[in-house]
């Protein structure tokens, strides 16, 4: 998370406010929203000295403005520099899945729908963002290139994962 909130502090000084919308609307594939996490996030960056406070004023109401500091973008710039697979394949579901054998059988094939659910509703939200995209020859050229590239990574693997756990119920349906 802290990563993320940095790399939107390249971009602009931001309340958590207008980073949790952010969050939720271009990075939910990647990262939950949560003002907790968002705020946990916020904690460590100060502690660091990455992140800094100013405070702008917004018809009437002190708005929290948080923005990046020296320290920041040298801590960013390492970790974006960095190899990109440095973090591994990391998934939690997957986890959960890998030790599926441990729960409760009666209802595996109805948790594997529900996510299998969750993903299609995913790409279908993911597949109208792209299109809306491909409209605008502008997203393929600068650094709008990678923003619409990692779309199309997110398209693509849930894609990916959808055949996947499509074929994982068919093999359940199989051994009944």
């Amino acid at each position: 998370m802290e990563y993320l909130l940095l790399g939107l502090l390249m971009q602009d000084s931001l309340s958590i406010y207008e980073l949790r919308n952010i969050i939720g609307t271009q990075f939910s594939m990647f990262y939950s929203s949560s003002t907790g996490s968002i705020q946990a996030a916020i904690k460590k960056l100060m502690n660091m000295g990455a992140i800094q406070i100013g405070s702008t004023d917004t018809s009437g109401r002190k708005r929290k403005k948080y923005s990046i500091t020296d320290i920041g973008r040298k801590y960013f710039s390492e970790w974006v520099n960095s190899e990109i697979f440095a973090e591994g394949n990391k998934s939690l579901s997957l986890l959960k899945f890998y030790f599926m054998e441990y729960s409760d059988p009666a209802s595996r094939k109805d948790r594997i729908a529900n996510h299998l659910a969750y993903l299609k509703n995913s790409y279908e939200e993911m597949l109208e963002k792209y299109t809306h995209l491909i409209g605008n020859d502008s997203i393929f050229v600068g650094k709008n290139k990678f923003k619409y590239l990692t779309l199309k990574f997110g398209i693509d693997s849930t894609k990916h994962q959808i055949d996947w756990f499509e074929n994982v119920l068919k093999e359940i349906t199989l051994e009944d």
